[in-house]
Order: C-alpha cells, then structure tokens, then sequence
C-alpha cells in the first residue's frame, strides 16, 4: 500500500509540475503535500526523493522542495537537442517518397486530434498531448530506435514547455497549429531543408529559439 501511495504522489505531483499547475520555484512541504492527497509524509518523501534524482525539484532540509524551474539555458538544449533528430527524421523520409507520403498522411491525421482540442471549448491538455504526438509520429516514422529512444527522454520536458508557452499567449495554441501545417506541407516537398526552416520559425516563434 505504502508504495501504491508513494507512485500515487510521484504521478500527480510529476503531472502538475509538467502542466504548469505548480510552477517553478514553488516551495512544497511535505505536510502540505501530505494534506492535499491524503496520505502519510513517507510516500511524499519517497515521491520528493524521486522527483529530485529526475531533476524535478531540489530538497532542503527541514524547508521542503524548491520545484525547479525552466531556464533559457536548459530550453535551449533541449530545442537543440529536438532539432537534430527532427532535421534527421525528415532528411531520413525525404529519402522514401512512398514512406514519406504515409508518414505525411498519418501526420495529418494527428491535426484533427489537434484542432478537436481546440474547437467550442479549448482543452489545452488534450492539445499539448497532440502536439507531442505529432512530433514523436515524425521521428518514430524514420526508423532509428536509439534516437527514437532519446527523443522519448525528452518527452515530458517538452510537454512542460509546450504547456508553459500556450498558457501564457491565448494565441498560441492557434500559433502552434497553424506551424503544425507548415511543417507538415514543408515535409510533402521533399526538401529537408523547407522543414528545417519551418521548424526554426516554429521553434523561435513558440519557444523563443534562435535558429542555431
């Protein structure tokens, strides 16, 4: 039971801090924690202990967990880190018309799930789901497990970005879809290049990125 708790606080408190519902820098107690989910401290403990070895907050001794924040530094990696594989993946599909043409398909596929979250009343967490499906769909289609791999490491800190850029600019999420289809049409022409353009501007207009 005591671990069914621990996995239940590492999950809701993992979810919040990604979707931006507890912000970075936000100070957490224990007791606070504890309160809010109705349990014990040790399966908020073990959940902190987690959360720090993920890079999640930090702990301070009889103070609480300091939520770490995101800062222009890791960002910028981790947009660095996103372009290489995404350039990758589409020079890799480019190079197999007949792949590319489904992988565009399917691609296109995943902006109706996106555009259904944002008809009549928005579902920003159904959105930012979609707009990581729509990127892993891209690298997952070229093929290459390791990168496939790494790219997935960089899921939840992705969510974390996307949600803190769309819930920050009420176009954003407009902004975002409309880029969506940029790169989608950039990917049919077959020019790696065209995507990687698409996918600078996507990046600098969403994220704040300059094109390295």
């Amino acid at each position: 039971m005591a671990a069914l708790a621990s996995e239940r606080v590492y999950s809701d408190l993992k979810e919040r801090i990604i979707l931006g519902d507890i912000a970075g820098n936000t100070l957490l107690s224990e007791g606070e924690i504890a309160e809010q989910l109705g349990v014990s401290r040790t399966p908020v403990r073990e959940a902190f202990l987690r959360l720090q070895a993920e890079g999640w907050m930090h702990l301070y001794p009889k103070r609480g967990a300091l939520v770490e924040g995101v800062d222009s530094s890791e960002g910028n990696e981790i947009l660095e880190a996103r372009r290489l594989i995404e350039s990758w993946a589409a020079s890799r599909l480019a190079a197999s018309p007949a792949l590319l043409k489904k992988v565009a398909d399917e691609l296109e596929a995943t902006l109706v799930s996106q555009e259904a979250a944002l008809a009549d009343d928005p579902d920003l967490q159904a959105f930012i789901v979609a707009d990581l499906h729509f990127h892993q769909v891209l690298v997952e289609s070229a093929g290459n497990r390791i990168l496939t791999a790494v790219y997935q490491q960089l899921s939840d800190r992705q969510r974390r970005m996307t949600a803190y850029a769309v819930k920050t600019g009420s176009d954003r999420p407009y902004r975002v879809l409309k880029q969506h289809h940029d790169l989608l049409e950039a990917l049919r022409t077959g020019d790696p290049h065209q995507f990687v353009k698409a996918l600078d501007h996507h990046f600098s207009d969403i994220h704040g990125a300059s094109p390295r």
